[in-house]
């Protein structure tokens, strides 16, 4: 990506840690079971629009689970 992601993407505030799966082609992010949920909230919104925008796909990885969310 050209630019970078917003401050409010950081994992100290966030909660969640931006990774990428498949060399590179999806993103994954990454949260902790007390923070499940923490990809959904509204300072993080901006980070998922863009990879939403720019047609990447989403995934979200919780406990060695992992799912598609977009």
């Amino acid at each position: 990506m050209e630019k970078p992601l917003p401050a409010s993407t950081r994992p100290d505030k966030s909660h969640v840690v931006v990774g990428t799966l498949n060399e590179g082609n999806d993103i994954v992010l990454y949260v902790k079971p007390a923070h499940r949920d923490a990809w959904k909230a509204p300072a993080f919104a901006p980070a998922l629009g863009l990879f939403v925008s720019r047609g990447v796909p989403v995934y979200v990885s919780c406990n060695d689970q992992t799912e598609r969310i977009y």
